[in-house]
């Protein structure tokens, strides 16, 4: 059984708040303080195929219960009116940290109480400017990230501008602070609104949203560990429910027979037992690296579900050196413009897996005919996919292993936990690079093939490609007649 000395008095506080509106903690399961704040362990063992947490839907923070929540705090609707659904759900978080006296319908503070301070936030938009440099050469570093911030900058100054008008004490503990910790909350710890439903679901739609379900999203990811969600109608003794509209959304008026909202649960069940002392985990799906640390702030060892994302596409046609000096910043935005809509992202994972059809993309722009290919062509187009890649390759960060920046408290400024993330994630960025760079040098070996095939002998001496036919003597190489490669106007870089 769970003994609650050991846990913490937010703990505690979010065991007696979330009983009390309808949620259930196996009595095997408790929260354990860890450095990165609270982890699910189990205090028993817990066996397989047990539910380890409920969370009614009442408790669920949508779109819905904010819209509701923040027309009661501000007296009127017409505050929030033009927000989206993840600025209502941020600003509803938020509130309940810029309001000194929170009124009823803010009701989720014991909840908030268990997440993990600002200080142990690790996504990249909390990095140190050390650690952000640490990424640099990696599609973690720069504009994916900067655009994310700005983003949310953006949503934020809204936001504030609309609250401050209202009511200007709301308006200034309304930080970018607090609203940058609460969306890091909901890229972390979100799930699409499509788990409120008849037929629980992960996959997001068009048409879904983020939700907030206490206790449920308290659980840690084990990749591949096998889950189940289950709706359930308390009311009825936990009988599943046959059919269940987009709670999320509706009037709970509006639910069929004798359905509440306090009555519709999501069930966690884990089929994997669990041994005492253990962390109990959730499972998000299989996710790259690169998606876990941008969203959730961590990375797994030899992630199988590592990708690299490559951008292919035509540059501005000989770099900054031509085109003439009359209305060169115009025509070079309008360059820039062009290039990037003609610029074409394409995501490779480990075995080289999706690299046709980057090989497609590049062969499409060298080809000399849209309408057929020749040996040439894949030579030419074998050769710039591995210069490439080279180039990614010497870009990619010189990492220090992580054990010894655990032992020295971190290394350069970056914190372990940063530097192990990064380790990771460069180690899955280093092994896609090796996998395309055989799968480049295995194309120009099946170009040169299919030259032979056609009675064309191809020799490469120190760089220089010799051709003639098959059966002639070969020049004494003080001739070379090749033609380079011209990779002028052709850009090929990763996002």
């Amino acid at each position: 059984m769970s003994d609650p000395r050991q846990e913490s008095k937010a703990a505690l506080e979010f065991r007696e708040w979330f009983a009390a509106n309808g949620g259930f903690i196996h009595p095997s399961v408790h929260f354990k303080q860890v450095d990165s704040g609270l982890s699910v362990c189990a205090s028993d063992a817990v066996p397989a195929d047990e539910i380890v947490m409920t969370c009614p839907f009442a408790l669920a923070i949508t779109p819905a219960l904010c819209t509701a929540a923040l027309s009661s705090a501000f007296g009127t609707p017409a505050v929030h009116a033009q927000w989206s659904e993840k600025q209502l759900i941020c600003a509803y978080v938020c509130l309940h940290w810029a309001l000194r006296d929170a009124p009823p319908a803010l009701a989720h503070r014991a909840y908030l109480g268990i997440l993990p301070g600002r200080d142990k936030l690790r996504t990249p938009l909390h990095f140190t400017e050390a650690e952000s440099r640490a990424f640099k050469g990696t599609n973690l570093y720069g504009t994916a990230v900067e655009a994310r911030r700005a983003e949310w900058q953006r949503e934020w100054q809204d936001c504030q501008r609309d609250i401050a008008a209202h009511d200007a004490a709301a308006g200034e503990g309304f930080t970018w602070e607090r609203y940058l910790t609460a969306a890091t909350y909901l890229s972390s710890r979100a799930f699409p609104s499509t788990i409120l439903s008849a037929a629980p679901s992960l996959q997001r739609t068009p048409a879904s949203h983020p939700v907030l379900l206490p206790g449920i999203d308290s659980l840690n990811h084990a990749r591949a560990a096998p889950v189940s969600w289950v709706v359930s109608n308390t009311v009825t003794n936990g009988a599943d429910i046959a059919y269940i509209p987009d709670i999320a959304n509706m009037d709970i008026a509006n639910l069929p027979n004798a359905a509440t909202a306090a009555a519709l649960a999501v069930n966690l069940v884990l089929h994997r037992a669990t041994p005492a002392g253990a962390e109990l985990c959730n499972n998000y799906g299989p996710k790259p690296n690169a998606e876990l640390i941008l969203g959730y702030g961590f990375a797994l060892p030899a992630n199988p579900s590592d990708t690299i994302v490559l951008q292919i596409g035509v540059g501005g046609g000989g770099g900054g050196g031509g085109g003439g000096a009359a209305g060169g910043a115009q025509t070079q935005t309008q360059a820039q413009e062009k290039q990037k809509q003609e610029q074409k992202k394409l995501e490779v994972g480990r075995n080289a897996r999706g690299a046709e059809a980057v090989w497609d993309e590049v062969l499409a722009l060298v080809a000399s005919s849209a309408a057929e290919t020749t040996y040439e062509d894949e030579l030419e187009a074998a050769g710039v996919l591995g210069d490439m890649l080279l180039a990614l390759q010497d870009r990619l960060p010189d990492v220090e292993n992580v054990e010894s920046a655990k032992a020295d408290g971190g290394i350069g400024g970056i914190r372990p936990e940063v530097q192990e993330m990064l380790e990771y994630y460069v180690e899955g960025q280093r092994d896609i690079l090796r996998a395309l760079l055989a799968f480049a040098q295995g194309k120009e070996k099946a170009a040169i093939e299919a030259a032979r095939a056609q009675g064309i002998d191809l020799v490469f001496e120190d760089d220089a490609e010799v051709v003639g036919d098959v059966g002639e003597q070969d020049v004494d190489g003080d001739e070379d007649d090749s033609d380079e490669a011209d990779e002028a106007g052709e850009q090929y870089q990763d996002a």
